[in-house]
């Protein structure tokens, strides 16, 4: 099984770049509407998550199994000096306006 995180633009559109995740943590998947935060060595980023596609296939005994969770998820902003540089400049480059809820950080 996969579980990946595909990062689109504000609005839906093509995927921007795709980050995989540990299935072996898969106690939580996150619904639409839920933020996701990435704490990673150079800063934070955030996700809000825009829908959740879990594909599934036969296995033995005609039971299915999951095969892959796909998170499509649109990035936000961080207050100043929050966010990663790579994160920035990603909501800059993609004209992010939407931020991350200030009640949560």
């Amino acid at each position: 099984m996969t579980l990946e995180l595909h990062v689109v633009p504000p609005g839906g559109g093509e995927v921007d770049h795709v980050k995989q995740l540990s299935e072996g943590q898969i106690g939580h998947v996150p619904r639409k509407g839920e933020f996701v935060v990435f704490k990673e060595r150079e800063g934070s980023s955030a996700f809000e998550v825009i829908n959740v596609h879990t594909f599934y296939e036969e296995g033995q005994v005609s039971k299915f199994v999951i095969l892959n969770i796909i998170i499509e998820a649109e990035p936000v902003r961080f207050p100043e000096g929050l966010g990663s540089e790579s994160h920035n400049k990603l909501c800059d480059y993609h004209k992010v306006i939407k931020e991350y809820p200030e009640t949560l950080y």
